[in-house]
């Protein structure tokens, strides 16, 4: 399934590992006023459909359990996670009170926490079983796990209830409300805003320093290229993945004025030697938390620098009728 509002505008893409999931989002999106595509996968077919949803120009992902646990660690796009509320651990396990015999709570970390809490609030006799992951191996082994524990029933995800229901006589879905798929939605839209803002920001700062005659290069604190303007790819020759071919003598006056931009102080119109021939350089230290996090420098090339100062000579003197 993958159902959106408008497919080609859509910058939030939930992520549902089963269907009944992905229907209750469809029902939830078809109200909002903004673009959400539904992708339906499952926890074996996720990483091999990855590359695919990074390339459809998605700015967040949202999913649960596994799957959200998958993309976390896979994906190179932020990832919010549908939660499960205490009201959704309490639709799962208040059939169970009262009740003789032992709940196995089957699942990933994220599903099932706060279920042990909920199981003694209403005296369910209770066993927990965590998901680390959805490889055969690791599968096999919980299933051998609940095989030898007696368990009545098992309360778990959809996931769950494709490996491990058979193990007991009853099997209870521990699902996501729609509250709960909601939150979720307004959280991936808050964060794709407020880094639509970011790039906004960035893009406008890009294009004033973009216009400046000088290379401005932004470094952290360990030499690592983090930022450039268009004259310092120019003069540089930056390649496309953002790395200078000899960078060395950036380091070199990095550790040697470390000490005075540790401290806090500008360093001014220092003359060095690069590949492109002596430069006179501006290095200006920002802090984070009270540490040294990166330095700006600013570099022009000691005969452009000269060549600028003789115009401004020539348009003095012409302007007092001396030339």
């Amino acid at each position: 399934m993958n159902k959106t509002k408008d497919i080609a505008a859509s910058p939030l893409c939930f992520v549902s590992p089963y269907p009944q999931l992905a229907k209750a989002a469809e029902a939830l999106v078809a109200q909002l006023d903004y673009a959400v595509t539904i992708h339906q996968t499952t926890l074996n077919r996720i990483l091999d459909e990855l590359p695919l949803l990074e390339s459809r120009g998605h700015q967040v992902l949202i999913s649960r359990g596994g799957c959200a646990e998958i993309l976390k660690k896979h994906s190179k796009l932020p990832v919010v996670e549908i939660k499960m509320s205490g009201y959704d651990i309490l639709d799962a396990l208040i059939p169970f009170k009262g009740q003789k015999g032992t709940v196995g709570i089957v699942g990933f970390s994220s599903v099932i926490k706060g279920c042990a809490r909920v199981a003694e609030q209403l005296n369910i006799n209770y066993k927990i079983f965590t998901l680390q992951g959805n490889d055969k191996e690791t599968i096999s082994c919980l299933k051998r796990q609940l095989a030898s524990t007696p368990l009545d029933c098992i309360v778990g995800d959809t996931v769950c209830q494709d490996y491990f229901s058979p193990l007991g006589s009853q099997f209870r879905l521990l699902d996501s409300s729609p509250a709960s798929i909601t939150e979720a939605l307004e959280e991936a839209r808050s964060l794709y805003l407020a880094f639509r803002s970011q790039l906004l920001e960035r893009h406008h700062l890009q294009l004033i320093l973009d216009q400046f005659d000088k290379a401005v290069i932004t470094l952290d604190d360990t030499g690592a290229l983090l930022h450039y303007n268009k004259y310092a790819s120019q003069l540089f020759k930056i390649n496309a993945s953002g790395e200078i071919y000899d960078a060395s003598f950036l380091k070199q006056v990095l550790h040697q004025e470390r000490h005075t931009l540790r401290e806090g102080k500008t360093v001014s119109a220092k003359v060095v030697d690069t590949p492109q021939g002596a430069m006179v350089v501006n290095l200006y230290p920002v802090f984070a938390a009270r540490q040294l996090s990166r330095v700006v420098l600013t570099m022009q090339t000691v005969s452009s620098l000269q060549g600028a100062e003789h115009h401004v000579r020539r348009r003095e003197l012409s302007r007092r009728g001396l030339s």
